[in-house]
C-alpha cells in the first residue's frame, strides 16, 4: 500500500512540472535563507566571547545627565577614567584603553596611510589575542615601541622578521617593533594591526589625565567573583 501511494505521489508530481518545481524552488529559498540568518545570529552573539578572561572584562559605559532632564548612554570616556578607576576600586585586576586614529606609516621607503590604535599593556593579557613574538611583560616598555599583526609583518616586513625593526609614524616618530601578535578574528570589536603605548599621547600633547571630553573606550577586568551594577 505504501509503495503504491508513493507511486501515485510521484505521477502527480509529474503531471504537475510547473506546480513541484514552484514548491520545491520555494522550499529550497525557504530553507536555505533560514540557514544564513541562523549562521548570521551565530555570528553576530559569538563576537568577542572567546576571550578566557570574557567573563570578567566589561566596557566602561556611562549615562550623562542634563538639567533639561535628558539621559545620554554613552559608550566612550574620558581619557582619565581609567587612572580614577584604578585608583578607587580595589577590585580591577587590569585596565586599558582603547582608541584608534590614522597615521602615516613608513617603512623605508614604502608609505601608507594607516589605523593605528592605542592601548596599554594590560590588552595583552586581558584579551585572548595571542602574542606570537614579544614578551607580554616588556612589550611596552619603551614609549616608541611598536605591536604589528601577522598581516601587517607580511606587509611590511615580508618574510623578514620584524622585530627590532623600526617604523616611522607621520614622518617624524620612530617606532621599534618589539612584538607581533596574531591576526584579530572577524568575530571582535577590538580589531588591530598597529599597537602602541597609549602613554605616546603624552609625546602628541594630549592631557591623559582629563576627565572633560569623551572620546576613547576603556576595559576594565575584575577579580573572579566581582558582582558590579549592571
Amino acid at each position: 500500500m505504501k509503495i503504491i501511494n508513493l507511486k501515485l505521489g510521484f505521477r502527480t508530481l509529474y503531471r504537475n512540472k510547473q506546480y513541484t518545481i514552484l514548491n520545491i524552488l520555494g522550499l529550497s529559498i525557504g530553507m536555505a535563507s533560514a540557514m544564513l540568518i541562523f549562521l548570521w545570529v551565530m555570528f553576530q552573539v559569538s563576537f568577542d566571547r572567546f576571550h578566557a578572561n570574557g567573563d570578567n572584562i566589561y566596557r566602561v559605559i556611562q549615562d550623562q545627565f542634563y538639567t533639561n532632564g535628558e539621559v545620554f548612554h554613552v559608550s566612550v570616556t574620558p581619557a582619565g577614567m581609567a587612572k580614577v578607576l584604578k585608583g578607587n576600586i580595589a577590585n580591577i585586576d587590569r585596565i586599558t584603553h582603547y582608541n584608534r586614529e590614522q597615521a602615516l606609516v613608513q617603512v623605508n621607503e614604502t608609505k601608507i596611510m594607516e589605523q593605528v590604535c592605542f592601548v596599554d599593556a594590560d590588552f595583552f593579557s586581558m584579551f585572548s589575542f595571542p602574542l606570537l613574538k614579544g614578551d607580554v611583560q616588556t612589550i611596552f616598555n619603551n614609549t616608541h615601541s611598536i605591536v604589528i599583526s601577522e598581516k601587517m609583518a607580511r606587509k611590511y616586513f615580508g618574510e623578514k622578521d620584524p622585530i627590532g625593526e623600526i617604523m616611522v609614524l607621520d614622518a617624524t616618530h620612530p617606532f621599534t617593533v618589539t612584538g607581533i601578535i596574531r591576526d584579530p578574528p572577524k568575530n571582535t570589536e577590538l580589531n588591530y594591526g598597529l599597537l602602541i603605548p597609549f602613554e605616546y599621547y603624552k609625546e602628541l600633547g594630549r592631557n591623559i589625565d582629563d576627565m572633560g571630553n569623551n572620546w576613547l573606550s576603556t576595559y576594565v577586568q575584575l577579580t573572579p567573583g566581582t558582582t558590579y551594577g549592571g
